[in-house]
């Protein structure tokens, strides 16, 4: 998501790609979005040695990013370009398909509020499966 939405904001190449799709070596080649539950509980991560690298290295272009702007440069309104299967989840659940956002907008709901509602995802599965912190 992460690499998603930087590109959609700064033009940014994502991290993600064949290469670390082969490192990280997932069952399912997929990140989920448009599949059911029952099909994602087979999701497995092949090669745990590498899969947190790619979150790493995509959250350390972000914060470097962060780190240089220019609080004006928040303000210009950038489109979320939702392919058609996108606007159409939304459209399904009644929420709003978003046209255009002001980057502070979406420096804050796509990439920081999103991580922290998969953060505490984890932390619940977590829980729920018996691991500890």
């Amino acid at each position: 998501m992460i690499d998603a939405s930087f590109l959609l904001m700064t033009g940014t190449p994502p991290i993600w790609d064949a290469g670390w799709e082969t490192r990280v070596h997932p069952a399912m080649p997929d990140h989920g979005k448009h599949r059911t539950v029952e099909e994602m509980v087979h999701q497995r991560i092949g090669r745990t040695t590498h899969s947190s690298r790619p979150t790493s290295a995509g959250l350390t272009g972000f914060e470097a990013w962060l780190a240089d702007l220019d609080p004006v440069e928040l303000d210009p309104l950038v489109s979320p370009g939702l392919p058609g299967a996108d606007r159409q989840h939304l459209q399904a659940h009644g929420w709003p398909v978003p046209r255009a956002s002001p980057s502070w907008t979406a420096t804050e709901c796509w990439i920081y509020q999103h991580g922290l509602r998969h953060m505490w995802e984890i932390e619940l599965a977590r829980g729920l499966v018996g691991l500890g912190e």
